[in-house]
């Protein structure tokens, strides 16, 4: 069995829901795709659409610079 079997393998036996699971799987692939050079714009534009996709936030609320 080489490494990456073995690492899923102690995900499937560490995590006690599906979720949990998913996210042991999830996070690793996330950071690989986030520094290898091959994917690091592309998950760069993706990760800045989703982003831009959001509605703004008000933290300031209606009356800010009023002065209230």
């Amino acid at each position: 069995m080489t490494a990456l079997p073995k690492l899923l393998e102690t995900f499937r036996q560490a995590s006690v829901t599906e979720r949990e699971k998913s996210t042991y799987f999830e996070e690793p692939v996330l950071c690989y795709l986030r520094n290898e050079a091959t994917y690091v714009v592309t998950v760069s534009l993706e990760t800045m659409k989703i982003v831009n996709s959001l509605p703004a936030l008000d933290i300031y609320g209606a009356d800010a610079g009023s002065g209230a």
